[in-house]
């Protein structure tokens, strides 16, 4: 509650009231102190491996590890570490509710103490304490095993970054990593909130300013924006708890909106993502993999591209919405899957129009392909004729068009009686 402060040195320690700084308690041969969940309520280890509990300043219970510990973290629960590992114990009884193989530098727990932060040098780990079960398995007296309760902790996430500093703000979990960005885990997600010059400390959160507050060496102090809108809004879908969510939507600004909607997209809620997404892109992406072609459709109208036409032609023909999907085949020039709509369908009039279009746009195989279809050889040697493949013209004229062949053969003649020889 910020009523104490504990100074420990490398063999003792000194508990001081916060506000008068006059001395409460003392304590020698201590190598670790932390304080606990309730006031006047703290630990410290002495000769090495005993931990004594201490409440309203009197020593309560004692228990003997069994192993060297160096260091403890306070919380709903007593972390204890040892050489490898680290033991919670429960604060009233003592009994080993977990132990976790491992030598974390820093234990931090969430201000709900549902969730707890394990922090090791190149890495960190989330875990999920179920404390009713805890509970209920203390106070039934079952038997825990050799690293105590199985049900203890709940791996959420093991993130491969190295925190230097953490603070829990709710669920969310903001964190200086070893390249100095300042950024925030949340619901299996890692967003960066800035990078910060070197030598910075996080010293808390302002959540009536939305502003993450940190100081420097020299004492100046800067802060960082985290909307506390976002991040409950964000804490709400990872619990699944979509009424709440829905109800923090209107407070959180539309420039957050975007980031907001990616993490939805992440979290496999893309309808609700296009809903909060104001970013047309963004929602035309969500669009096609909903397949809301209703709304793909107006997004591409707004702001045209024959990328967009194109999913848009593709997403049409799944449905057997062939008006839409010629339309957007024409928008997009994907004048083969024109040809293969219309031959589909057998619309020689579309046809006849695709070939058309196909030779204006210069693309003259689709052309040559259309009017080959509909039996108009004439014109499919004219196009042969026009991009000097006279040869060809003069086989094809030969097989297809027996009125045209003298006049092919002619042109063809004249064009090998102008070509350069040469001698090999």
């Amino acid at each position: 509650a910020g009523q104490y402060v504990s100074v420990v040195s490398e063999s003792d320690f000194t508990i001081y009231s916060a506000l008068s700084w006059r001395p409460k308690a003392f304590g020698q041969n201590c190598s670790g102190f932390a304080f606990g969940p309730t006031a006047n309520t703290y630990a410290a280890i002495e000769n090495g491996s005993t931990v004594k509990i201490y409440k309203d300043f009197k020593h309560k219970e004692s228990i003997d590890i069994g192993a060297t510990a160096d260091k403890l973290f306070g919380g709903p629960l007593l972390g204890v570490r040892t050489q490898g590992a680290v033991i919670f114990l429960d604060w009233a009884t003592l009994t080993v509710v977990r132990r976790i193989e491992g030598n974390p530098t820093s234990v931090i727990w969430s201000e709900s103490g549902e969730l707890v932060g394990l922090f090791l040098d190149t890495k960190f780990f989330i875990l999920r304490y179920n404390e009713e079960e805890v509970q209920a398995a203390i106070e039934s007296g079952e038997e825990a095993g050799e690293d105590g309760l199985d049900c203890a902790f709940e791996p959420i996430e093991q993130v491969e970054e190295k925190a230097k500093q953490a603070y829990w703000v709710g669920d969310c979990l903001c964190f200086l990593n070893s390249n100095d960005r300042l950024n925030y885990y949340i619901g299996g997600e890692v967003t960066t909130i800035a990078v910060v010059s070197k030598n910075i400390q996080l010293l808390g959160f302002l959540a009536k300013d939305n502003r993450l507050m940190c100081m420097d060496r020299e004492g100046s102090v800067t802060s960082y924006q985290l909307h506390v809108s976002v991040i409950e809004y964000k804490t709400a879908i990872c619990r699944e708890e979509f009424d709440v969510a829905e109800s923090l939507l209107p407070r959180i600004p539309e420039a957050a909106r975007e980031k907001v909607a990616q993490f939805l997209q992440s979290r496999g809620h893309l309808e609700i993502a296009l809903e909060v997404s104001t970013d047309d892109d963004q929602r035309f992406e969500l669009s096609i993999q909903l397949k809301r072609i209703d709304v793909a459709l107006e997004l591409c109208k707004k702001n045209p591209s024959s990328q967009r036409w194109k999913l848009i032609g593709d997403l049409a023909l799944q449905f057997g919405l062939f008006d839409v999907a010629e339309k957007a085949m024409i928008e997009s020039g994907d004048l083969n899957s024109l040809l293969l709509l219309h031959t589909s369908t057998g619309d020689l009039a579309a046809i006849r129009n695709l070939g058309a279009l196909a030779i204006e746009s210069g693309k003259t195989n689709v052309g040559f392909t259309c009017f080959h279809m509909l039996n108009e050889h004439s014109v499919c040697v004219d196009m042969l004729v026009a991009t000097n493949r006279i040869a060809d013209a003069a086989f094809y004229a030969r097989t297809h068009c027996h009125e045209r062949l003298d006049d092919v053969v002619q042109k063809w003649k004249n064009q090998v009686a102008t070509t350069p020889r040469t001698l090999r």
